[in-house]
């Protein structure tokens, strides 16, 4: 590799967090004024009406007809929008676990291909007990699960809770491992590859990447996610048999069902290439609609998307909408999960961008 993706190696036994090399500040912190805290931002200020309205209305409100709803898929973003700790995303996260399991932490390794990082802990850890590393990967999944539950047990649900009530949702898919902040519940053990979920208030929460109540279903490395797009494809093949006989899904495709079958609205997540299990699905989704007249999912965010990213998400009919911060994101997305009818925002999806709709503003209590 060249000198360009060198980075330092740090022993964590001496190291504090503010000491990792190259690791840039959070764009949208936990720290905001719609939850509790201040970091000088506010959904509510003027200058978020300087997004001009689009031709095509609400994008959000659009994606919800009498036959139809979206499914609402988060990542680490909505743990930041709580009281979940330091340990909100994939860096973090993997740096508790490295010093858990006193290997040297890559920061730019864990940052840029984190599944690639877990992959060499596990290599780490098998060499120095000289056992194959298969044999030591429950130890490590048993770190992962101590600091998970240590956070998630501290987190506190405030009003995103909501979402699991709302009228305008299918379903939720969370990428993180655990149900946290939208409910403490946790799931029943699922036996092979079957995704985990959790029913709360009437709503199914599917944690494809597992939960931490069950060490054994965390998937956490590039084989982990391999074996997960393999068992959703064998899914996505049941699904069309099953459509093709009109028959209705089975329990073990109904995740799939919820995919395929509904526009998708992304939130708080990166959607980086190491999450190529959700390109897989994008890509599957796409083409399963490319015959069909559909509604775009849509990837919420108040980050700059690379121009690559935005033509990649296009091409597989899902629009980017900008948002003037996480603060006005998260409050437009439970504004519009609640009964109201009304979002603070509305969200463009031909030109991306939102504008704060006057007397809709509010408070996160």
């Amino acid at each position: 590799m060249g000198s360009g993706f060198r980075a330092t190696c740090l022993t964590l036994r001496n190291c504090n967090l503010k000491d990792l090399p190259a690791l840039e500040p959070c764009k949208h912190p936990c720290q905001c004024r719609f939850f509790n805290c201040h970091n000088g931002t506010d959904a509510s200020r003027s200058d978020n009406t300087e997004h001009a309205r689009g031709p095509t209305g609400n994008a959000l409100q659009n994606l919800v007809t009498k036959d139809r709803k979206p499914v609402l898929v988060v990542g680490s973003g909505i743990l930041r929008q709580c009281n979940f700790g330091p340990f909100a995303d994939w860096t973090t996260l993997l740096h508790e676990v490295a010093h858990r399991l006193r290997v040297p932490f890559n920061a730019l390794l864990a940052r840029e291909h984190p599944t690639l990082y877990w992959e060499s802990m596990l290599v780490a850890v098998a060499a120095r007990v000289n056992q194959a590393p298969h044999k030591q990967e429950p130890r490590c999944l048993e770190a992962v699960r101590e600091v998970v539950k240590s956070a998630s047990e501290r987190t506190s649900c405030g009003r995103l809770g909501s979402l699991l009530r709302s009228e305008n949702l299918k379903s939720i898919v969370s990428l993180n491992f655990t149900a946290c902040p939208l409910s403490a519940c946790t799931p029943k053990e699922a036996k092979g590859e079957k995704i985990l979920s959790v029913d709360a208030d009437g709503k199914t929460i599917w944690l494809p990447h597992g939960h931490y109540s069950h060490p054994s279903s965390i998937r956490m490395g590039a084989r982990h996610y391999a074996k997960l797009a393999a068992s959703l494809e064998n899914s996505r093949r049941e699904y069309q048999k099953r459509r093709r006989l009109n028959e209705r899904c089975s329990e073990m495709d109904q995740f799939i069902c919820h995919i395929l079958e509904s526009p998708l609205i992304f939130a708080g997540c990166g959607l980086r290439h190491p999450e190529w299990t959700l390109w897989w699905l994008l890509a599957t989704k796409a083409r399963n609609e490319a015959r069909h007249e559909t509604c775009k999912s849509l990837y919420l965010t108040a980050d700059d998307v690379p121009a690559e990213q935005r033509a990649a998400l296009e091409g597989l009919n899902c629009s980017v909408v900008s948002f003037p911060s996480y603060d006005a994101l998260w409050v437009t997305l439970i504004e519009f999960g609640g009964k109201q009818g009304q979002v603070p925002f509305d969200c463009d999806a031909v030109h991306g961008r939102c504008r704060a709709v006057p007397g809709t503003q509010r408070h996160v209590p």
